[in-house]
């Protein structure tokens, strides 16, 4: 059987997540998926699952639709993607250490500094919504 070395196991979780991101900002722009109902689906199904290796990529991803999707959605709406995402990061990151400081003189740091700027994001959209946000 064919093994993946740790770094090319990496570029294929890296370009998988970025060709699911791709596709959720196109299909939500041409109106043909519900995001929230997908979040909700990603939270149900790959929470049970231990996905500490990848998880990182997965908030890129995140932060990435988030940055990129329309922005002219009701309150009701943004406060729904918000508390999804936000139930996500809390079922991804319901570690009980600190996660470790990244090694920011390396390209790996994006990602792993994509949980900080998801929430950076949400908290913008929520204050732009005039919507309470939970604090940490």
């Amino acid at each position: 059987s064919m093994t993946l070395s740790s770094s090319n196991f990496h570029s294929f979780v890296l370009l998988t997540w970025s060709h699911l991101a791709t596709q959720l900002i196109l299909f939500s722009l041409i109106h043909l998926v519900n995001s929230n109902k997908i979040f909700g689906a990603v939270k149900k199904n790959l929470c049970s699952e231990n996905f500490t290796n990848s998880r990182c990529y997965f908030m890129w991803m995140l932060q990435y639709f988030l940055s990129g999707s329309v922005t002219n959605k009701d309150q009701a709406n943004v406060r729904e993607e918000c508390t999804t995402i936000i139930n996500l990061i809390n079922s991804l990151y319901s570690d009980n250490e600190p996660l470790p400081i990244p090694d920011t003189s390396g390209p790996q740091c994006v990602y792993e500094l994509a949980p900080a700027g998801l929430w950076i994001l949400l908290t913008k959209k929520a204050q732009i919504a005039s919507i309470a946000f939970p604090s940490l």
